[in-house]
């Protein structure tokens, strides 16, 4: 499973990396480097090592979805938006 999800991963690197921002850029082939050891840090149990090893996967994730937020609404425009579970909805 690992071997299939690092395969697919490298694909849409191979594909996507030209369209990503310079952070989402580096922390995503950060994480495709961590993710190929990751397996054999995993084996060595040692607790800070695997979290900060999975900090790093985890970076590239945030950065992507920081890389495509949109900005925010100006002018007062979002206080006339219903907020998800508002009553006003």
């Amino acid at each position: 499973m690992a071997r299939k999800t690092a395969a697919e991963s490298q694909n849409w690197w191979e594909k996507n990396c030209l369209y990503l921002e310079p952070r989402a850029r580096q922390a995503f082939n950060r994480a495709l480097i961590t993710a190929a050891s990751f397996p054999a840090i995993k084996e060595s149990r040692d607790p800070f090592l695997v979290k900060a090893e999975f900090a790093i996967i985890l970076e590239a994730g945030d950065a992507l979805v920081d890389g495509v937020a949109l900005p925010l609404i100006a002018g007062g425009e979002d206080s006339s938006i219903s907020k998800p579970g508002s009553s006003d909805a």
